[in-house]
């Protein structure tokens, strides 16, 4: 039995330490607000990998959203409690 938890354990660990297979992993989060900056805030790594204009662009895809626009990422940020420039960073705000 204990090799069997190591042997999960370590397919596991080499699962996230490749960076292919962990935006997959990452590309099947749910398309709610707050999954993106949650997982980014995880370690520096995860953060690269979400704000990378590739995933994002893949994310939208997956899910089909549309791309924020000036109008509508406005919308989405409370400016009394939040930074809009990183909440439209990690959304995937793309000026027009």
């Amino acid at each position: 039995r204990a090799t069997m938890i190591r042997r999960r354990s370590s397919s596991w660990a080499a699962v996230l330490e490749d960076d292919d297979m962990l935006g997959e992993i990452l590309l099947r989060l749910p398309p709610q607000p707050s999954s993106l900056p949650r997982a980014s805030a995880v370690c520096k790594r995860w953060r690269g990998i979400i704000t990378d204009h590739g995933f994002l662009g893949r994310f939208r895809a997956h899910h089909e959203i549309q791309p924020m626009n000036h109008s509508n990422a406005r919308n989405l940020v409370d400016t009394k409690n939040t930074n809009a420039r990183e909440t439209e960073k990690l959304i995937g705000f793309e000026p027009m």
